[in-house]
């Protein structure tokens, strides 16, 4: 029950103040959230950027959502009326006046007011209160009272929609008036206090209750039933559109699967066959030269029985024989050891050692090289089509511009020159009110006209927000390093990749080399756990050692130590450009610049990554915050870089010349090129994965290419991307 009662309670807080909903606002992304609370947060958006160097497009037409920083477009220029623009949503406001209704409601008011405690069985709508049976009764029979509309309390807390019929309404842009009156011209309820204020000008302000006596008699009924049922005809097609897309996408999902099975069989079927052919060729060139090897050894074991025979012969003459049988058996014997030698060197002569000679072919050598993919897979886009609904040509057409009109403000008018005469139509007016000025055949010349109006302004609106660049990186090659964390990377002068990892389970710390092909080209055990590693030169590189407080160079070529370095504190991020080298000890950041050592003042101390540059300055990123904080090498504060799209920064690298930064976003997965002077150009999008996010960045200064280390549960992948190639954006400031 506590469970139940805590949920419903999350339902009905606001994900910010942690409060019961006030005015509850929809964004697009299903959040839900109190409309002054996001006023207060648009309008401190606003003013953070407002204050600073930095402004763009997006924060111009829009927000970020205070929940899951997802962009929120608005229309308009005035960001005071963004959060009344938004949506309400209805559902929450139904619970929370479901549930103030049911603790209203459960016991009779007047009976509660003379300290009786009776159960309520009615809801006035007009005095607000909860009535006994009783007290209803008496309601019902007073005159003043008797046109009071009841409504029972269980009904009430069946139906919540019926609560919004039990409230009288009250004015959006003053809360605490009740709206009174209606203006036709800009199709809007209003309070006394609009009417005094924002529709001075406006002659067509009716009373509600004079308009409301006709309201069941006209056609506004119909109209808005036929596109209520036309907007549910629209939503439904289109939740059967992304059903049928959803299935049809995890078929092609399956399809691709069983495919790329398929073809792995036929490629393990076509090794085997292969394979098979291969040893059968095999098997009959053994055969064929085992069985002649076989005969060679048999006729030389009989000639070695012949010879062994004339032993025997000898042997029995020198024993038994009589000398003139023994000189004759001596000439048959030499004559006999003649024709073994000859048979000898004969044999020795054309005799030769046979052996296999195993090689792979080039194809199946280069296998693991060549064949980085078995097949490429993208997404294929097509736009909603446009199916007609049953009630599509029941629905009166309304301008969209009607639908985005503000009560206060009067609507501003294009005047386009229409021949044969000037006519200004009013976009934000109603259709009922043009046909009550313009002819058919006007009307519809001077609506199409606005539409290709609107189209063209809705086409500079999206250039105009499409000022800062978003391209995407292509992936060159992937290397899977393993389970140990990746601490840090970089990339050497001949474009190999050098990396240091620790496993926390054995304590083993190791440096890695990768060449440009992703193989492995060294492997060196560390004796203790490193911090950082940055390349000196073409012949040094450095790693720091935080435990043991050295900084330790090491030869490119073969990776041995050249020497050791002492240094004060735990030495971490170190980073190197033109033999001066920063490096992050404990909380402090040291400036290394031949034997002197200099400490840098920054603002923060959690440093998560830092970049010296050749121009004095020094970018880094910290824990605390998600921005790009730039200092010069004296600790003046030069700009700090800001931005929605950029969550978590963990990677800092400069670009050809020092003229570009690149940082990483690990929760916004991108990577942002600004100027050195912090203005954004471009936002390059990597590999995403919802698991993980780029730990590191490191760029080759002389291929163009930058790599991204990604942690995820089966191991860590190093992405090695294509810059994309710079185009001539225009330069946006940003916040300091």
């Amino acid at each position: 029950m506590e469970g139940s009662l805590s949920e419903k309670n999350s339902v009905t807080h606001c994900p910010v103040c942690l409060e019961n909903y006030t005015r509850p606002k929809c964004l697009p992304c299903l959040h839900t959230v109190c409309e002054p609370c996001i006023d207060i947060y648009i309008q401190s958006m606003q003013k953070a950027f407002h204050h600073s160097s930095f402004s763009s497009t997006d924060t111009n037409h829009g927000f970020n959502c205070p929940v899951c920083k997802a962009f929120v477009s608005c229309s308009g220029q005035d960001s005071k009326q963004w959060a009344k623009t938004l949506p309400d949503n209805t559902l929450i406001n139904d619970l929370i006046e479901k549930q103030k209704l049911k603790k209203r409601s459960e016991s009779c008011n007047g009976c509660k007011s003379r300290g009786d405690v009776i159960t309520a069985e009615s809801w006035c709508s007009e005095c607000q209160e909860a009535l006994c049976k009783t007290c209803s009764n008496y309601h019902k029979t007073n005159k003043a009272l008797k046109n009071h509309r009841m409504f029972n309390v269980k009904v009430l807390e069946e139906e919540p929609i019926l609560v919004r019929f039990t409230e009288d309404e009250n004015c959006t842009l003053h809360r605490e008036k009740r709206v009174e009156m209606y203006c036709k011209h800009h199709d809007s309820l209003c309070c006394i206090i609009c009417v005094t204020s924002g529709h001075k000008q406006c002659e067509s302000i009716i009373p509600i209750e004079e308009i409301a006596q006709e309201i069941r008699n006209n056609g506004d009924i119909t109209d808005v039933t036929n596109q209520l049922k036309h907007a549910n005809c629209e939503i439904t097609q289109i939740i059967k559109d992304r059903q049928k897309n959803i299935s049809d996408f995890t078929q092609q999902h399956q399809r691709i699967e069983t495919d790329l099975a398929k073809f792995r069989q036929e490629i393990n079927k076509h090794l085997d066959e292969l394979e098979q052919r291969f040893k059968k060729n095999m098997n009959v060139l053994y055969n064929e030269n085992l069985s002649q090897m076989n005969e060679q050894v048999e006729r030389l074991q009989n000639r070695e029985k012949a010879i062994k025979n004339c032993q025997k012969v000898l042997q029995t003459c020198l024993r038994h024989g009589t000398d003139y049988k023994l000189f004759l058996e001596m000439v048959k014997l030499k004559q006999q050891i003649r024709e073994h030698d000859d048979y000898v060197h004969q044999q020795k002569a054309s005799m030769k050692r046979i052996g296999f000679s195993f090689s792979l072919s080039s194809p199946a050598t280069n296998f693991k090289h060549y064949l980085t993919t078995l097949a490429d897979i993208s997404l294929t886009t097509t736009p909603y089509p446009n199916i007609e609904t049953p009630y599509t040509t029941c629905v009166t057409s309304t301008p969209l511009a009607s639908r985005r009109s503000s009560p206060v403000t009067p609507s501003r008018s294009f005047d386009p020159d229409l021949s044969p005469c000037k006519s200004r139509i009013d976009f934000n007016a109603s259709s009922s009110y043009v046909n009550a000025d313009l002819n058919g055949s006007y009307l519809e010349q001077n609506l199409s006209r606005r539409s290709s109006l609107e189209s063209e302004f809705l086409q500079l609106s999206l250039s105009a927000s499409d000022l800062i660049g978003v391209k995407e990186a292509d992936l060159s090659k992937t290397i899977y390093v393993n389970k140990s964390k990746v601490i840090d990377a970089t990339f050497l002068p001949d474009g190999r990749i050098m990396l240091i990892t620790m496993c926390s389970n054995d304590q083993n710390w190791r440096l890695f080399v990768y060449s440009r092909k992703g193989t492995i080209d060294k492997e060196m055990r560390l004796h203790s756990k490193p911090g950082g590693i940055a390349v000196l030169s073409k012949q040094e590189s450095v790693l720091t050692f935080p435990e043991e407080q050295i900084i330790q160079f090491v030869d490119n070529t073969d990776f041995s130590l050249i020497r050791d370095m002492k240094i004060r504190g735990h030495c971490r991020q170190i980073s190197i450009m033109d033999n001066k080298m920063v490096v992050v000890c404990d909380s402090e950041v040291k400036l290394l610049n031949g034997t002197s050592v200099r400490t840098i003042p920054t603002s923060s101390s959690d440093i998560l990554c830092i970049c010296l540059s050749s121009k004095e300055k020094l970018y880094y990123t910290v824990e605390s915050d998600s921005s790009l904080h730039c200092i010069s090498t004296m600790g003046r504060e030069l700009f700090k870089y800001c931005h929605g799209d950029l969550v978590c920064p963990f990677g800092v690298a400069l670009g050809c010349n020092d003229i570009m930064v690149y940082v990483a976003g690990y929760k916004s997965q991108n990577v942002h090129q600004i100027t050195s002077d912090g203005r954004l150009l471009t936002i390059i999008v990597t590999r995403g994965d919802v698991m993980s996010g780029p730990q590191l960045l490191a760029i080759d200064q002389n291929s163009g290419e930058f790599l991204q280390v990604w942690e995820q549960m089966y191991g860590n992948f190093i992405y090695v991307y294509d810059m994309p190639k710079e185009e001539c954006i225009p330069c946006l400031p940003v916040s300091t």
